[in-house]
């Protein structure tokens, strides 16, 4: 398009008929604002885009002026490449737009050119400036769909690394439970031998210990094969996994744990399902290690708006207490997240009497 107006801009210039000196200068600076334009477009925009501005009214000042059609093609190329650019805002583009046209009705007007030339010059003009606004419209929309574009990666690049955070927060929830819950009760095992075999002397009882330590260990490649099977999507039965828990927790730790089922039951999802037994699991292992030879109670109730599960252990019965200090630990921290990601709360705390209360509410 520059190349084709370059053309046409000497070639009327070349076959030009006028005589008078100030008209050819008002035609030289047109010209030389044009290729100013071409050569510093690339480098300095709003520089060449002034400089093509500043030619277009320089070639409609000659309009009025000019008896043949060297005005005309001077100012209809200037000004239709003007609003052809996308770089100069609109409110300039009008000005430029308004400021030709009416240079062209007063050099006119005072020419004292026919009535025909007051007409035929700004309809001229207009014509060539919609023609370069089209283009100029063409070109923003093509500036705005790259940009949409380039917003668009970036928000699915944001979206796909928020999903690998949160499976990845998912995967390390996961771990913990698994870990949590098999080291921990293996933990507390092998601390109940050492008490057996430092201050008892019993050798037998130390044993059994052992072997039931043995068992953890292999029920924990258990738990994390389940655990797999949870990020694969397999959903739990949720009663009967409490029940399996309760009878583990009852044989290792010699304490009565109940399950009681409440409400009729209703279906529910995987995360509901799966984020209920590991609450659960995380409820009796923290009993497990913060209050031993306590009994548990475990109450499953199915209600209108959701599911609620209710973890409940008594104070330490005398049991053999686990030495050492308690560490802290990442159990309610986890629980919590894990229920606010299927829009559950978790509420635990002790009661007056001693006892210890985790309670999870889920939508069901």
């Amino acid at each position: 398009m520059q190349l084709f107006g370059t053309v046409v801009l000497l070639t009327a210039l070349g076959t030009s008929t006028e005589s008078r000196f100030w008209v050819w200068s008002l035609y030289t600076a047109s010209l030389v604002c044009w290729l100013v334009y071409l050569v510093s477009g690339r480098r300095f925009p709003r520089f060449a885009w002034v400089e093509l501005a500043i030619g277009t009214l320089l070639a409609a000042a000659t309009l009025g002026h000019a008896d043949e059609i060297t005005a005309s093609v001077l100012a209809s190329v200037l000004i239709g490449r003007f609003t052809a650019l996308a770089e100069p805002p609109a409110r300039v583009v009008t000005a430029v737009v308004s400021a030709a046209v009416g240079i062209s009705v007063l050099t006119s007007l005072v020419t004292q050119q026919p009535a025909q030339q007051l007409v035929t010059y700004p309809v001229l003009l207009l014509t060539a400036a919609l023609l370069g606004l089209n283009r100029r419209q063409y070109l923003l929309r093509l500036v705005q769909t790259e940009e949409l574009l380039a917003e668009t990666r970036q928000r699915r690049t944001e979206e796909q690394r928020a999903a690998a955070l949160a499976e990845r927060a998912r995967i390390a929830r996961e771990i913990h439970d698994v870990l949590a819950h098999s080291l921990g009760a293996l933990g507390v095992q092998l601390q109940v031998v050492d008490t057996l075999l430092e201050e008892k002397r019993d050798v037998d009882a130390a044993l059994a210990r052992v072997r039931r330590c043995q068992q953890l260990a292999r029920e924990g490649v258990t738990e994390a094969r389940r655990a797999v099977a949870v990020l694969r999507g397999d959903v739990p039965e949720v009663p009967s996994a409490l029940a399996g828990m309760a009878a583990a927790h009852r044989h290792d730790h010699q304490v009565a744990v109940t399950v009681e089922v409440q409400g009729s039951p209703c279906p529910m999802t995987q995360d509901v399902a799966t984020s209920l037994v590991l609450v659960a699991r995380e409820a009796l292992t923290n009993a497990a290690r913060h209050a031993p030879g306590a009994d548990v109670a475990m109450t499953l109730t199915y209600e209108s708006a959701g599911v609620r599960l209710r973890v409940r252990n008594g104070p330490t019965a005398g049991a053999v207490r686990v030495p050492g200090p308690r560490a802290p630990g990442y159990g309610l921290v986890g629980m919590r997240e894990r229920l606010a990601l299927v829009g559950g709360t978790l509420a635990a705390g002790a009661e007056a009497n001693g006892c210890w209360q985790v309670e999870a509410i889920l939508p069901s």
